[in-house]
């Protein structure tokens, strides 16, 4: 279940992807529509699980597709926590190939 905070947290990422790639005053053909959804999609959804691995909660599992890490409250295992610290580090990897995408597309930076 997603908490009002991570709901705030994946609207706002959302619109700041949005807000950066999609090129305003411009034309967008269909597959600059296309990278510009997944980019922003793919951007909150990571911002969303960073902000859940701050917090505690049970974060996808990048490893194992499908999988999620148990939370601190379900399990606070040594193991656990290293299971949740490399996830983080493929999410946190994940997230920078994705900002570089969105850095690439932006009318912005170009």
């Amino acid at each position: 279940m997603i908490t009002r905070n991570e709901f705030i947290v994946l609207i706002v990422s959302f619109i700041l992807g949005l807000f950066l790639t999609h090129p305003l005053g411009f034309s967008c053909d269909e597959s600059c529509i296309h990278a510009v959804a997944f980019l922003s999609c793919a951007f909150a959804f990571l911002n969303m699980e960073i902000y859940t691995f701050f917090t505690g909660g049970s974060v996808w599992n990048p490893i194992a597709w499908g999988a999620a890490t148990k939370s601190l409250v379900e399990d606070n295992s040594n193991k656990n926590k290293l299971i949740r610290k490399i996830s983080f580090i493929f999410i946190l990897i994940i997230d920078i190939l994705i900002i570089y995408g969105i850095y690439k597309q932006s009318w912005i930076f170009n």
